[in-house]
């Protein structure tokens, strides 16, 4: 992004026209070296690939020793920009049992799944975000 250092994207947001192409080589979590499996703590802030990095690492979460945490860039207008939505991101949640938090001051506070799909409705049109983690809850 020419505006913007921090906001470089693999897929061209519907509505820019801001455009650098490149090549690079990318792989899914779930092809990673399949002996890494004490992963406590997962961070993902993709610019609005954040759920499909998700959807791409099943495995990966299966063969760790114990769920990790998962920390995600929750913003709903770059989500929608690259095809993704809130029922991924819940499907997700319940096939491995996880509970949305933000960060409050600090202190986790957990966010119902209506909440997240209130949230993901009410910011479609807006860059609104925060940093939601997921809490393993088995």
């Amino acid at each position: 992004c020419k505006h913007n250092a921090g906001a470089h994207s693999l897929a061209r947001m519907r509505d820019s026209d801001d455009i650098v192409e490149t090549t690079i080589r990318t792989m899914t979590l779930d092809e990673m070296d399949p002996s890494v499996r004490n992963v406590r703590f997962i961070h993902v802030d993709t610019e609005g690939h954040d759920i499909k990095v998700l959807q791409g690492g099943r495995d990966f979460v299966k063969r760790q020793k114990a769920l990790p945490f998962i920390q995600i860039e929750f913003c709903p207008y770059t989500l929608q920009q690259h095809d993704s939505n809130v029922a991924e991101l819940i499907s997700f949640m319940d096939e491995f049992g996880y509970e949305a938090h933000m960060n409050c001051t600090n202190v986790l506070g957990k966010l119902s799944r209506h909440t997240l799909r209130e949230m993901f409705y009410l910011w479609a049109k807006d860059t609104a975000m925060l940093d939601l983690i997921l809490v393993p809850c088995r």
